[in-house]
């Protein structure tokens, strides 16, 4: 009797805490014009992508949490949340983000590449190289907001010119005006892609960096610790029977389907 009276009390304490969450909107802060992971549908008008339906399977549909998606550029994205107008972010867990944020553990990752044009006069050149960025000569573009490729410059001692948006980036690179554009892969070739440039901009054989993305929720946000710590929980079974895995792969696919289509490639 006392076992029974104890299990009705848990799953009694589980919907309680479910029923407060999903009162509660979470306001989750994106890059906007970051296709495929975070963007603006055109034909909706709502905001989608890799990163914000991944949001939406875990902390939603799974632990009941209301979101609210909010697409700005990066740079403002990230001070909404440090001055605690926005919840969270779905991006790296960096020194200076924790100082504002609870960090989940890493469930997402990105690989950061380098891109050139077939009409840069060193094409050849950078293609075969192990490593262009040891050539100072080149020029070399960032997005403003974007840490990790600044950190691989600084760390080079290379200059850079800092664009708006992955769009921007791609069209400076086929101008021929700039030589190397280091970012995520799959937000490079989805620019690629949509500007149907995929003969026009190549990507470079080296992996440069493994990016590991976390849940950052604002240290301002009511019950911050106990969300986390639900959703590490979550992460964890997730990873042991593979679904997040399957989660990812399904997500990704679809937005790489969703392109190929848009590009008549499909």
């Amino acid at each position: 009797m006392k076992i029974k009276i104890f299990f009705l009390l848990s799953c009694f304490a589980i919907t309680l805490n479910a029923h407060h969450y999903a009162h509660d909107t979470l306001k989750i802060s994106y890059a906007s014009n970051w296709a495929p992971y975070s963007y603006k549908n055109k034909k909706t008008g709502k905001t989608d992508g890799v990163l914000i339906r991944l949001m939406d399977e875990l902390l939603s549909k799974k632990l009941g949490i209301k979101l609210l998606h909010e697409i700005q550029p990066w740079a403002r994205a990230q001070v909404s949340v440090e001055i605690g107008t926005l919840d969270a972010l779905f991006t790296h867990a960096t020194k200076n983000r924790l100082e504002y944020t609870i960090s989940s553990q890493p469930f997402y990752s990105l690989e950061w590449y380098l891109f050139v044009s077939t009409k840069n006069s060193h094409f050849k050149e950078i293609m075969d190289s192990d490593n262009p960025l040891e050539n100072k000569d080149f020029t070399f573009i960032s997005l403003i907001g974007d840490k990790t490729t600044q950190n691989i410059y600084n760390e080079q001692g290379l200059k850079y010119y800092n664009l708006k948006s992955v769009t921007e980036a791609i069209r400076m690179l086929n101008s021929g005006r700039s030589s190397l554009f280091l970012h995520s892969k799959l937000a490079a070739l989805s620019a690629i892609y949509d500007l149907d440039l995929s003969d026009k901009i190549k990507i470079h054989k080296k992996e440069y960096k493994k990016v590991q993305f976390s849940f950052l929720l604002s240290k301002k946000t009511p019950h911050a610790e106990k969300i986390i710590e639900q959703l590490n929980k979550l992460i964890d079974q997730m990873k042991k029977d593979g679904s997040l895995q399957k989660l990812i792969k399904k997500l990704e696919n679809e937005e790489v389907i969703k392109l190929l289509k848009k590009n008549k490639l499909y």
